[in-house]
C-alpha cells in the first residue's frame, strides 16, 4: 500500500456493525474504514469450545480453556481502528486480514487460535497489544485424486 492509512478517505463503520455479522456467522469484509468504538466478542454470547491448556498456560499466562468460537471470516484492511480490539481466547475458524492497518486504541488477542490464516501484514500497532499464547492451526486439505 503506497499511501499511508492516516491519509486516506475512510468511511466510519459502527464497531457495532462488525459484531453483529460475526454474531450471524456472515463475512466481516470492509476495506478503507474507521473504527471508533469497542469491538470486542466477549459480550456476544457466542459458543465455545474447549480446548486443553497447560497449567503454565492457564495460570502464569491467564489463557481459558473455552474460546469464543468465531465462525466468519474477517478481513478489515487499510483501516484505522481507534477502539479497543478484545479477540483475546477466540477461535477464529475462517481466515483474519487486518493487513495495512492500524491500530491506535489496545488489542488483544491474547491465547487466540487461528484455524485458516491470519494476516497483519504491514499493519501498525499503536497501543498495547497482546498475542501471548496464540496458535496459527493450518487445516491442510486432502489432495483430490486425479
Amino acid at each position: 500500500m503506497g499511501e499511508d492509512v492516516i491519509s486516506m478517505d475512510l468511511k466510519e463503520v459502527p464497531a457495532s456493525e462488525i459484531l453483529e455479522k460475526i454474531k450471524k456467522g456472515s463475512p466481516v469484509d470492509y476495506n478503507k474504514i474507521k473504527i471508533l468504538d469497542v469491538l470486542d466478542v466477549s459480550c456476544l454470547n457466542m459458543p465455545t469450545k474447549h480446548v486443553h491448556r497447560y497449567s503454565d498456560e492457564i495460570e502464569e499466562m491467564g489463557l481459558k480453556e473455552d474460546l469464543t468460537v468465531i465462525p466468519a471470516s474477517i478481513k478489515i484492511t487499510n483501516s484505522k481502528i481507534n477502539g479497543i480490539i478484545g479477540f483475546d481466547n477466540a477461535l477464529f475458524e475462517k481466515g483474519v486480514s487486518f493487513k495495512c492497518s492500524e491500530f491506535n486504541g489496545d488489542a488483544d488477542f491474547k491465547g487466540s487460535q487461528f484455524i485458516e490464516f491470519a494476516d497483519f501484514s504491514g499493519s501498525k500497532f499503536r497501543g498495547s497489544s497482546s498475542f501471548l499464547g496464540a496458535k496459527i492451526q493450518i487445516k491442510l486439505r486432502a489432495a483430490t485424486p486425479t
